[in-house]
């Protein structure tokens, strides 16, 4: 997965505050993967609801 560069934009109060939860679910997310023991089929699934979810996001990234 190659880095992409990152842009300044400027955040308004509601979506600092949206961004704040989008982190804190993400790091539950994280810490869930790590101490939970899912089968391989399980962490498969989830990965794949990641990459839509990653995809989703990705698509309203802010102009160059």
């Amino acid at each position: 997965m190659s880095a992409m560069p990152m842009e300044r934009h400027e955040l308004d109060d509601e979506e600092a505050a949206a961004l704040e939860v989008l982190a804190a679910r993400i790091r539950e997310l994280c810490e869930a993967a790590v101490v939970t023991g899912t089968g391989a089929g399980e962490a498969a699934a989830v990965a794949a609801e990641v990459e839509a979810l990653t995809a989703r996001l990705a698509g309203r990234r802010h102009p160059a």
